[in-house]
């Protein structure tokens, strides 16, 4: 085998080292968020909208905030509820209106949870030259076209489960 090839083979295996850390990280990020605080990113993130809403949110704006459809903010809004960190308020004179309320438990709990891993990352992003942060969407770019994933759907969080 050449050197050519070896250095090659050396660049791939370097690429896909690099693929693994990210999408390791990312899980052991999530998976640490649910052991430690007990909650799942969609979860937090819910709640994050929720208190940085300036009046009562609806459930359709959470999930038009967080980027998922309505069934699935509601079996999130489900759990937050049932742990005491929001509630439900119907309204007095349209009782199909509902509204969300962080509860004092809610706001306990987001004073002290850690800020969303995407959140971080867009932090130290936006502290990079313009030609980077263009040079690092190019090279995004051309692996999502080597790996086919094109048509995949995504959200811009970071999270390796579902959105449930």
């Amino acid at each position: 085998m050449s050197e050519a090839a070896i250095s090659h083979d050396g660049n791939i295996l370097h690429v896909l080292f690099r693929i693994r850390q990210l999408t390791r990280g990312v899980s052991q990020y999530s998976r640490s968020l649910v052991k430690d605080w007990g909650i799942t990113v969609p979860q937090l993130l819910c709640l994050r909208a929720i208190s940085e809403h300036p009046a009562a949110p609806s459930p359709g704006s959470v999930a038009r905030a967080v980027g998922v459809n309505g069934s699935t903010v509601t079996g999130i809004l489900d759990r937050l509820e049932k742990r005491g960190l929001i509630r439900r308020e119907r309204s007095s004179t349209d009782r199909r209106v509902v509204s969300l309320v962080l509860t004092d438990s809610g706001r306990d709990f987001l004073g002290r949870a850690p800020v969303p891993l995407h959140e971080r990352f867009v932090e130290r992003l936006n502290r990079l030259p313009q030609e980077d942060v263009e040079g690092l969407m190019g090279s995004l770019d051309m692996l999502v076209r080597l790996l086919e994933v094109e048509d995949q759907e995504a959200h811009p969080i970071l999270d390796e489960a579902e959105m449930i």
